[in-house]
């Protein structure tokens, strides 16, 4: 799994199997290409999926409360990695920039429990649900 296409492909896959399993409506989710984040400079290529409790940042931004949030499901690939990197970031609008967003899943990184499709799903789960 090497190609562009392939990792977003990968993530479009796991996209439908979590609306799928949660009844979420696929076309909330679409997978966008992922720009150069300065702390993987040999990233390759990459794409992401977003899943937020909100539908105005303006205001969200505004209230300083830290019951909104935003997570990115990231498929990443790098130059010297055959297999692609599954990431998961939550961001707090209230807290700063997207930039100020915390990693919290690597499938690579072994201290992180479930998966990311497990992951996935739960957050697709609280925000049907409007916890």
């Amino acid at each position: 799994m090497t190609k562009d296409t392939d990792i977003k492909t990968l993530l479009e896959r796991i996209v439908t199997d979590s609306c799928m399993e949660t009844g979420s409506n696929l076309s909330k989710y679409s997978v966008k290409v992922m720009g150069k984040i300065r702390r993987y400079k040999s990233m390759k290529s990459g794409y992401y999926v977003q899943v937020q409790n909100f539908t105005n940042l303006t205001l969200v931004k505004n209230s300083n409360d830290n019951k909104y949030f935003r997570y990115y499901f990231r498929c990443i690939l790098f130059e010297k990695r055959q297999i692609p990197l599954l990431e998961i970031c939550k961001w707090t609008p209230s807290y700063g920039s997207v930039e100020d967003g915390k990693v919290i899943y690597r499938d690579d990184d072994k201290r992180y429990k479930g998966s990311f499709l497990e992951r996935m799903i739960t957050v697709m789960n609280v925000v049907n649900l409007k916890l």
